[in-house]
């Protein structure tokens, strides 16, 4: 029970990584409030089942009002907000430099990047008003990896990798220790639009030859959570099966 009587924010959290990590968050002793645009009432029912205490945010992570509502929760019906898990993101196809549009482009950065900037700057105050805090960012290894057609997903990752490195220095010394995670090739729903081809190609690239899971996301999400890991912040760690040592 690492986060017992404490608070957790998660994006993304009406299905795959973010609902995995809620439910785990939960099972793990926390108070959860979970943010989707998307329907939450399955986390909610399953988080509800376990015995959990969750509140659902219906909500843009692109718009500041919902991580108002979502920290105001956190700070004022809950403990506090102790761990902040930007999971949510989107992942457009065929999105190069030449073929890409505006659109895409802004609306990519706004969701991937600026999404977990807004949630940082309302959530860190309350974590330093008490002196300790967690951020762990989902990234990707298109942070660092080149992958054909992913110009605006990889420009965000990236900038959310810096981001990372940036906000872990500027409040370390008040107790926040901020993170990220490089998920590989992760079978959850955003995924199921690869096509056979492109999961394959990944694979016979991977040292252990399998698709990731939501679950190893979460466990993740949860160590960077633990006291176990209150000496590591601005990392950035590749959970991808060993993907990344071979490339």
């Amino acid at each position: 029970m690492v986060l017992e009587g404490k608070t957790a924010i998660i994006t993304g959290a009406a299905r795959g990584q973010g609902a995995a990590t809620a439910v785990l968050a939960a099972e793990e002793g926390a108070q959860v409030v979970v943010i989707d645009v998307l329907d939450l009432g399955d986390t909610v029912r399953r988080i509800e089942a376990a015995g959990g205490v969750v509140r659902p945010v219906q909500g843009d992570i692109r718009d500041a009002a919902t991580w108002d509502e979502a920290v105001r929760i956190a700070e004022k019906e809950l403990t506090g907000t102790y761990l902040l898990a930007n999971v949510a993101g989107v992942t457009p196809l065929d999105d190069s430099v030449v073929g890409g549009s505006d659109e895409t482009w802004q609306r990519t950065i706004d969701i991937n990047l600026k999404g977990a900037w807004l949630g940082m700057r309302a959530a860190i105050p309350g974590m330093l008003e008490r002196g300790v805090g967690r951020v762990v960012n989902v990234a990707s290894l298109a942070a660092s990896h080149g992958v054909d057609g992913l110009s605006s997903y990889s420009a965000s990752k990236g900038g959310l990798v810096a981001l990372t490195r940036q906000v872990a220095v500027d409040y370390g010394k008040q107790g926040v220790c901020v993170n990220c995670i490089n998920p590989g090739v992760i079978d959850t729903p955003m995924n199921e639009q690869n096509t056979p081809e492109m999961t394959e190609a990944f694979l016979q690239m991977t040292p252990v030859p399998r698709q990731g899971t939501a679950e190893d996301i979460a466990a993740t999400i949860l160590f960077f959570a633990s006291p176990g890991a209150g000496y590591i912040t601005g990392q950035v760690l590749g959970v991808d099966g060993g993907w990344s040592v071979r490339s």
